[in-house]
């Protein structure tokens, strides 16, 4: 198999072969994928990161050579969105973007060469406290929803937490779902703790939701009841609308991750 590298703001990452087929998740720019299948239009994909499988054209992709290895990744963007040059043009990159291989403002993969000349966020340096979880949390406060989305251009819940530990240093699957199987257990609501992850449940019982607590009661999540990325309150029952003061999500678990 080889291996090849998102070079574009975004990538969506399809459950089927076309245009037409649900987003299921999205490549960053800066992410490395294993092609299981190459096709001339779309290939078939593993996200290196998390293990995420699905489609996305063959052209938005970098073909990394066998002898070319990229170090590891200490490197992502920093500051909500900021700017990655190549050749004469300019283009956006999320926060939490990865800078593989990035050496005095420069980063070559294969036969492209980019700049940049933003700020960093060195995982060499980062401290995970009670101050930076929630400022990181909230670099993506408001931005809006988006299913299968993991960028400030538009998230979605899992998406978020995924991100936000990335950028910890934490590695987590991608789904709601996968992300509440990981992790230990926080018995409850009230020994809840800054940075633990909360999900919920649907009327079927299938977990289908995930925020990042702040504090014991105060949660930050991507939640297509909003639009777009909010802070709530959380009781034993479940997430409570600042906005309506409603419950809107059935809590099931709260895990912690380190």
């Amino acid at each position: 198999m080889q291996t090849a590298i998102g070079y574009l703001s975004v990538v969506p990452l399809r459950a089927e072969p076309n245009h037409r087929s649900e987003q299921v998740s999205q490549i960053l720019f800066g992410d490395t994928v294993m092609v299981l299948e190459w096709g001339q239009e779309w290939s078939h994909v593993r996200c290196t990161w998390d293990g995420y499988e699905g489609w996305c054209r063959t052209s938005q992709l970098q073909v990394l050579e066998a002898a070319e290895t990229l170090p590891h990744t200490r490197y992502l963007v920093a500051g909500k969105m900021q700017y990655m040059m190549h050749e004469q043009w300019s283009f956006p990159v999320s926060i939490g973007s990865s800078l593989p291989g990035y050496n005095n403002q420069e980063l070559v993969w294969g036969s492209k060469l980019f700049r940049y000349f933003e700020p960093l966020h060195d995982l060499e340096q980062v401290q995970v406290n009670d101050t930076v979880i929630p400022m990181l949390a909230y670099s993506f406060m408001d931005v809006p929803y988006l299913w299968g989305g993991r960028s400030v251009f538009g998230i979605d819940c899992s998406g978020m937490s995924q991100l936000v530990f990335k950028m910890m240093g934490i590695s987590i699957l991608r789904d709601a779902w996968q992300q509440a199987e990981q992790g230990q257990k926080v018995a409850h609501v009230a020994e809840t703790r800054c940075g633990d992850l909360a999900f919920f449940h649907n009327a079927k019982g299938r977990v289908n939701h995930v925020g990042i607590m702040l504090s014991n009661n105060t949660i930050i999540h991507a939640t297509d009841t909003a639009g777009r990325v909010v802070v709530d309150k959380l009781d034993a029952q479940g997430i409570i609308s600042a906005r309506t003061g409603e419950h809107t999500h059935n809590l099931t678990t709260i895990q912690r991750y380190f």
